[in-house]
């Protein structure tokens, strides 16, 4: 085996200041991040200050209940709806300071909307009126007066309903992992936060260039590959 414990397993990632009103993905493209679609996925590894605990951005749509996700008091991740109301997930399922993953379905033929974090399901909209094939991810953590303080390590669109099995293959790959590696065929944008000035979409055409208040930290991998071998 052979190892090289050098700066090759550092990963930036992008963090933004608790203050910040700014987004790091704005797109309105027509046909892109979920529009005209029935079946959407969005997955977001994030990790929170818990500075803001009132209401903090996570990810913002275009009016549906899809994509419009934020984090309130005590780690609760949820979203809205005119059909089944506030929704949200067990007090604590999101820790400040940790590394999470959350994945957001849309099944817009059985007005049906799923959030995941890490690799369970934890809460289910079943009645999701305002959903739509025209509903659209816009956003990740920009949104006035919500505003998002923390981490953001890797983010993708999958343009169909993703499973409880393939969420919990993602959460293995941890969140420097190769997301190709699930659904690939369905994997239709895919950006790795490491750069504050252009992070390009690894699997389609949208580009990140939309920063505000962002700075870079290093971030160790959970493993080191061998070059040689197959010990990890």
């Amino acid at each position: 085996g052979w190892w090289g414990l050098d700066s090759s397993f550092i990963n930036p990632v992008v963090a933004m200041n608790s203050a910040s009103t700014g987004s790091i993905l704005t797109t309105s493209v027509s046909g892109e991040l979920g529009e005209g679609e029935s079946q959407k996925s969005m997955v977001i590894w994030l990790n929170w200050d818990g500075v803001n605990t009132s209401l903090s951005q996570i990810t913002s749509g275009n009016g549906s209940s899809w994509c419009q996700y934020w984090l309130a008091n005590g780690g609760k991740l949820g979203w809205y709806d005119p059909g089944d109301g506030y929704l949200y997930s067990g007090a604590g399922t999101i820790v400040s300071g940790q590394w999470h993953m959350a994945v957001l379905t849309a099944d817009v033929d059985n007005d049906t909307c799923k959030l995941y974090i890490d690799n369970a399901l934890t809460q289910t909209g079943t009645n999701q009126t305002s959903l739509s094939t025209g509903a659209q991810c816009r956003g990740i953590a920009g949104y006035s007066g919500r505003n998002w303080g923390g981490k953001f390590a890797s983010a993708a669109y999958y343009d169909k309903v993703l499973t409880l099995s393939e969420v919990q293959s993602l959460y293995a790959l941890g969140r420097f992992g190769d997301m190709t590696t699930v659904a690939n065929a369905n994997l239709q944008n895919w950006w790795k936060f490491d750069n504050v000035t252009s992070v390009a979409d690894l699997k389609g055409s949208i580009t990140i260039t939309s920063f505000t208040n962002t700075v870079i930290s290093g971030e160790t991998t959970e493993s080191v590959s061998d070059n040689h071998g197959v010990i990890n």
